[in-house]
């Protein structure tokens, strides 16, 4: 049941498959959207459970989920002063999840003939589309999985300036 849950949680919204880490909690029924806020006792007992699971089951993808959790971790949360930050905010610019959420056609432009695949196997999309009725493609889950609003203008991975 462990490992199941932890494959759910990898595969699900709020874990940031670009970015690494994981959010606090979904703010929607079918755990597809993220509450954006990232903290750091909640990734750092995360990539302890990932390693567990890998060191019990050999599993390759608990050990990539651990590596790609304590690599978010240093990239985004370490200060210059070399200690840690608590927390990301989820909110950004005034909206949340601002630097965190692709629009369909950002996607498009980035992935050139891999996109519509890799859109087309999003847990996250798949998941959106079962909680709000399938509709028109990526920007159409996508909207419908935003209750917020997150996905309104331009966005990054992160914040301009963050290392």
């Amino acid at each position: 049941m462990t490992a199941a849950t932890l494959h759910g949680m990898a595969a699900g919204g709020i874990h940031d498959q670009l970015g690494g880490g994981f959010s606090r909690y979904s703010v929607d029924a079918a755990w597809t959207v993220p509450h954006f806020e990232k903290m750091l006792y909640d990734n750092a007992l995360l990539a302890r459970a990932y390693l567990h699971a890998w060191q019990a089951t050999g599993e390759q993808r608990f050990l990539e989920v651990c590596l790609d959790t304590l690599g978010w971790a240093l990239r985004e949360m370490r200060g210059p002063e070399g200690g840690f930050f608590s927390a990301r905010d989820a909110d950004s610019e005034g909206v949340e999840g601002r630097f965190y959420v692709w629009r369909a056609a950002e996607l498009r432009e980035l992935l050139g003939e891999d996109a519509e695949a890799a859109m087309a196997s999003s847990p996250s999309r798949a998941g959106a589309e079962r909680a709000h009725g399938a509709g028109a493609g990526a920007a159409g889950a996508a909207a419908r999985a935003d209750p917020r609003g997150a996905a309104r203008g331009s966005r990054r991975t992160r914040a301009p300036g963050a290392g």
